[in-house]
C-alpha cells in the first residue's frame, strides 16, 4: 500500500467547550501542538459529503482518534474554534469514513494512532465535491455565507416551497442552537437532461432541473470560525467546518481567471442578491478586508499578503443589480507569475481565487480564439489540435438565389450547382452562414492591425500553425476564405448559405443531414468582401505574396461589382479605403469621399454603429428598406492612407475623440459593476455579456496619430474592466463562456458541446453565452425552465435574468459574428507581445 500527504508530528489538545464559542475578532484561538511521531497516512476517495481517509497502522496501534478542522495549522499552532473529533476507534484500524459533510470545502484532518507508548500523526487535506456540475452524493450542491448573519444553503432538486417552509437548525460546536428568523429563497434552473443525440430524436423540454439557494436569517453573526451541525427537512443533516479565511462565497464578484497586470484600474464588488429576500442592503458588512494567499499545497495555509483594504460604496443602488453594490480596488496588488489569492472579508467567506498576470489574460484569448475555431465550416478537427475532435462538416453547398437571408429554403429546393465551401465559420446550434459573418474576420484583422507584435505563429495550436504566419492572421483568412469561394466570376459575393430547417436534434456538426444552399449575390456583401480581400491581401503580403494578389484581383473584382450595382456608400465605405491604402490609387479616393458625402452633411458619422450592428440594421439594408451603419472598421484604412483628406481626417479623428470620452464615461460610471454598456439599454442577445460589442470606437481611437495621453489610458482601462466584468465582475459572478473561470456556462445550446456532454465530457472550451436576458421568452419550450425560476425570472434584477439550460435559447445560445468575434477582439487588444500557449493548455494529442 502507497501512502502519500505532507507528514507533520502533531497532536491535538482539547479544550474545554466551553472556550469554542463563536468570536467576533478575527484572532483564532490557538493552542501548540506538541510532537508525535509521524503516521503514514493518506486521503482515499472523496464525494460531495465525504471523505475516507486510510493509514498504515503502527505496530501496536491500540487506538485512533480523526479529528476535523475548517483551517490548516499555522506555524505550529492549530485553531481549535473550528475543529471537532469526528471519531475515536479502538484496534487495528486501518481507514475511516468522515461522513455528513458540507459540499465544496475545504477540510484539514487530523489522525492520531497510539500503541500506549508512543503516538503518531498525519496531517492531511481534501476538499467535498461541490458547485456548480459536481457529482453529488446527497441534495446538498453548496453552502456559503449571504450576509455575516445569513447562511445559504444550495440544493439540488426537489420542493423548493416545501423545502422554505420546512424546520431548519444550526447549532454551534458547543451545541448552542442559532435561532433562525426566516427562511428566504432563490431557486434557478440549472439544467435540461433529458436530451438524446442523434437526428430526429425525442427530447424532453419538461424535465429541468432546478436550484434552490435556501437563505437562513440568523439572529446573530456566526463570526470567524465555528463548526456548525446544519439540518433540514427530507433527512438534510451535514457538517460545515467553517472559516472565513476558506469558506468561498459568490457575494465577493472577481475576475475568476484573473486581472489585466497593466490596467490602472482594478475592483473586485461586494453585491448579495437573497432572492424573495431583495438584494443584501449590506449594512452589517465590514468595512474592510484582507487578500490571502493560496498555495498550490493547501495545508501550507493562506497567509495574508495585504491587510486592510478598504471596502468602499461604489453604488447605493445599482439598476442592474437592483441594490447596494460595493467594491475593492485592488490596484495596490502587483502583478506576479503563478501566484494567486482570494479576497477575505471577515465574518463572509472568501471570494473564488483570482490573480494578477498575463499569462491569464493569454489563457483567455486563447480559449476564446479556439472557441472561433471549433466552430469553423468544413474544418476537421483533428486530436493534434483540440481535445475535442470530430469529422469535417458542410463541405458542399449548391447554388440557390434567395435575396431574403431571413428566410430558409424549400425543403424540395432543386439541388443544382454542387460546389466545394471550406471557410467560414457557423453557429452554435444553426449550421448557416449569413452576412453578418463578414463581420468576423474584419474584427480578426482589425485586431492584428492594431498590435501586429502581439500576435505570432504557434500561438493558437491551429492547423496552419507553424506556417510563418502569425496565427490570428491565419483565422482571419479562414473566415475570408467563405467569401472568396462564394464570389462568382462577375465579381459579385453571395450572401451565405442556408438550409430548409434548423439543425433536427442535437448532434455532432459533422452529423447534420440538412442540404445547404447559396444565397443570391448581393451588392453590398460585395462592396463588405471588396474590403475584406483587400485589407487580407495587404496584411498577407509580406507572408505570402502568391495568395494576397489573389485576394486584391478578387477585391478588384468585388468592389467593381458593387459600384456597378449601387452598394450602400456606407459598404462602399469599407471597400473603397482598404483599396486606397492597398493600391495609393486615388479612384478609391475619390469613391470613398462620394460615398462620404452621400451619408449625409457628417460623413459616415451621419449613421455610425457605436456598438456592433444587428441582424435588423443588416436585414434592412441588404432588403434597400434603409441605410446601413456604417462601422469604425470601415474608416481605419481610409484613415491610415497618405492621400486621405485633412478635413475628413480631422472630422474622424473628433468623432473618434468625442464617442471615445463618452464611452469612457459610461464604462467608469453608468453601471456599479463597471462595463461600457449604455446606461438602461437593453441586455438581450449578449449586450449583458459581450462588451466587446461596445469597443469599436475605444479600438479605433487607438489608432488615431493624435490622442489625450490621459483618454488613451482610460480607453486602456476600460478595455481591461470590460473584460473584468466578462470574466466574473459582473452582478451574477458568472463568466459567460464555457470552461473559464469557477462559475463557468455548462449546458451552451451548442450543439457539439452538448453532444460531448452525453459522452461525459465537458463543453467545448471557449465557448460564449448570450447570458441575461430583458425578460422571460415565449417560446413554447422555455415555459417549463421558467416556472422553476423563484422569484419568477421577469421579477428577479436584470442582470441576473439567466440561466444555464439548453432550452432557454435566449440565454445559452451565441453566435460567431454576435458574441465570438468581439469579446476575440476585446481579448486581443489587452495582450502582450508574443506570448504562446504553455503545456497545460495545449491539446494532449499536440
Amino acid at each position: 500500500m502507497r501512502f502519500r500527504g505532507l507528514l507533520i508530528s502533531i497532536f491535538l489538545l482539547l479544550l474545554p467547550m466551553a472556550a469554542l464559542e463563536a468570536q467576533e475578532t478575527d484572532m483564532p484561538l490557538l493552542v501548540q501542538l506538541p510532537q508525535a511521531e509521524a503516521l503514514e497516512a493518506a486521503v482515499e476517495e472523496v464525494t460531495s459529503n465525504s471523505i475516507r481517509v486510510k493509514w498504515n497502522p503502527p505496530a501496536g496501534q491500540k487506538n485512533v482518534k480523526i479529528s476535523v478542522s475548517a483551517e490548516a495549522p499555522a506555524g505550529g499552532l492549530f485553531a481549535v474554534e473550528c475543529s471537532r473529533t469526528v471519531a475515536e476507534l479502538n484496534g487495528p484500524r486501518v481507514s475511516y469514513e468522515i461522513g455528513k459533510l458540507a459540499p465544496g470545502v475545504d477540510v484539514f484532518i487530523l489522525v492520531e494512532a497510539g500503541t500506549g507508548r508512543k503516538n503518531f500523526a498525519a496531517y492531511l487535506h481534501a476538499r467535498t465535491a461541490g458547485g456548480s456540475g459536481a457529482d453529488l452524493s446527497s441534495p446538498v450542491r453548496e453552502v456559503y455565507m449571504a450576509a455575516p448573519d445569513v447562511l445559504a444553503v444550495v440544493l439540488s432538486g426537489g420542493d423548493g416551497q416545501h423545502l422554505q417552509n420546512s424546520k431548519w437548525s444550526v447549532a454551534l460546536r458547543d451545541g448552542t442552537q442559532l435561532g433562525i428568523l426566516k427562511v428566504g429563497r432563490w431557486s434557478v434552473p440549472v439544467s435540461a437532461p433529458e436530451y438524446f443525440i442523434g437526428v430526429g430524436k425525442p427530447n424532453r423540454n419538461d424535465v429541468i432541473l432546478a436550484d434552490h439557494h435556501l437563505f437562513l436569517h440568523l439572529e446573530r453573526k456566526i463570526g470567524n470560525r465555528e463548526v456548525l451541525d446544519i439540518k433540514g427537512p427530507s433527512g438534510i443533516n451535514f457538517l460545515l467546518p467553517f472559516s472565513d479565511r476558506y469558506l468561498q462565497t459568490p457575494v465577493i464578484q472577481v475576475n475568476q481567471v484573473g486581472y489585466n497586470p497593466w490596467a490602472g484600474r482594478r475592483y473586485a464588488y461586494i453585491y448579495s442578491y437573497m432572492g424573495d429576500g431583495g438584494a443584501s442592503s449590506l449594512e452589517n458588512f465590514p468595512s474592510m478586508c484582507s487578500l490571502v494567499r493560496e498555495y498550490d499545497d493547501p495545508l501550507v495555509g493562506r497567509p495574508t499578503i495585504f491587510d486592510n483594504l478598504k471596502i468602499s460604496e461604489r453604488s447605493r443602488y445599482d439598476d442592474d443589480a437592483g441594490g447596494p453594490v460595493r467594491e475593492i480596488n485592488l490596484g495596490i496588488v502587483p502583478p506576479a507569475r503563478d501566484v494567486y489569492f482570494r479576497i477575505h472579508v471577515p465574518g463572509v467567506g472568501v471570494s473564488y481565487r483570482t490573480t494578477v498576470n498575463e499569462q491569464s489574460v493569454f489563457e483567455v484569448y486563447y480559449k476564446a480564439a479556439r472557441g472561433l475555431f471549433h466552430n469553423r465550416w468544413g474544418q476537421e478537427l483533428k486530436p493534434e489540435h483540440t481535445d475535442w475532435p470530430r469529422p469535417a462538416a458542410h463541405t458542399q453547398v449548391y447554388i440557390g438565389e434567395r435575396l431574403d437571408f431571413t428566410q430558409m429554403y424549400p425543403k424540395d429546393t432543386p439541388m443544382k450547382g454542387l460546389r466545394v465551401l471550406k471557410g467560414g465559420y457557423h453557429d452554435a446550434a444553426d449550421f448557416d452562414q449569413r452576412p453578418m459573418h463578414t463581420m468576423i474576420p474584419m474584427l480578426l484583422m482589425s485586431l492584428y492591425e492594431l498590435y501586429p507584435d502581439r500576435f505570432v505563429d504557434s500561438q493558437l495550436t491551429l492547423p496552419e500553425s507553424g506556417n510563418g504566419v502569425p496565427d490570428l492572421l491565419d483565422e482571419a483568412l479562414w473566415g475570408v476564405a467563405a467569401w472568396e469561394q462564394l464570389q462568382e466570376e462577375d465579381g459579385g459575393v453571395r450572401m451565405g448559405v442556408e438550409s430548409w430547417s434548423h439543425p433536427p436534434g442535437y448532434y455532432f456538426a459533422s452529423d447534420d443531414p440538412l442540404t445547404y444552399w447559396t444565397y443570391a449575390r448581393h451588392p453590398n456583401i460585395s462592396a463588405l468582401a471588396a474590403g475584406l480581400f483587400a485589407q487580407a491581401s495587404r496584411l498577407l503580403k509580406k507572408f505570402d505574396s502568391e495568395r494576397a494578389e489573389a485576394l486584391r484581383r478578387r477585391a478588384l473584382k468585388a468592389y467593381d461589382y458593387a459600384g456597378r450595382n449601387a452598394a450602400s456608400p456606407a459598404y462602399m465605405l469599407y471597400g473603397a479605403g482598404e483599396l486606397l491604402l492597398l493600391s495609393g490609387d486615388m479612384l478609391y479616393k475619390r469613391d470613398f469621399e462620394v460615398a462620404w458625402k452621400a451619408m449625409g452633411p457628417y460623413g459616415a458619422f451621419n449613421k455610425i454603429a457605436l456598438q456592433q450592428p444587428g441582424m435588423a440594421s443588416f436585414r434592412a439594408a441588404l432588403d434597400n428598406r434603409g441605410e446601413a451603419f456604417a462601422m469604425f472598421d470601415y474608416l481605419s484604412a481610409y484613415y491610415a492612407s497618405p492621400h486621405a483628406a485633412p478635413e475628413i481626417k480631422t472630422a474622424i479623428r473628433d468623432w473618434v475623440t468625442r464617442y471615445s470620452e463618452n464611452m469612457v464615461d459610461t464604462a467608469l460610471n453608468a453601471h456599479a459593476h463597471r462595463n461600457p454598456r449604455p446606461a438602461l439599454s437593453p441586455m438581450g442577445w449578449g449586450q449583458g455579456s459581450t462588451m466587446g460589442k461596445f469597443l469599436d470606437v475605444a479600438l479605433m481611437a487607438l489608432r488615431l496619430d493624435t490622442l489625450p495621453i490621459k483618454l488613451k489610458q482610460d480607453i486602456l482601462d476600460v478595455l481591461s474592466l470590460s473584460y473584468d466584468y466578462t470574466m466574473g465582475c459582473n452582478p451574477a459572478g458568472r463568466v459567460y463562456y464555457t470552461g473559464l473561470g469557477a462559475r463557468s456556462v455548462r449546458e451552451p445550446l451548442h450543439l457539439d458541446s452538448l453532444a460531448w456532454i452525453k459522452q461525459g465530457r465537458q463543453p467545448v472550451p471557449g465557448i460564449p453565452a448570450f447570458g441575461p436576458v430583458d425578460g422571460a421568452p415565449g417560446s413554447a419550450w422555455s415555459q417549463a425552465a421558467l416556472k422553476a425560476f423563484y422569484p419568477s425570472m421577469n421579477e428577479v434584477p436584470h442582470a441576473l435574468r439567466y440561466a444555464d439550460v439548453r432550452v432557454l435559447v435566449e440565454c445559452n445560445e451565441s453566435t460567431v459574428w454576435e458574441n465570438y468575434a468581439p469579446n476575440i477582439k476585446l481579448f486581443g487588444a489587452i495582450l502582450r507581445p508574443g506570448l504562446t500557449p504553455p503545456e497545460y493548455l495545449l491539446p494532449k494529442g499536440n
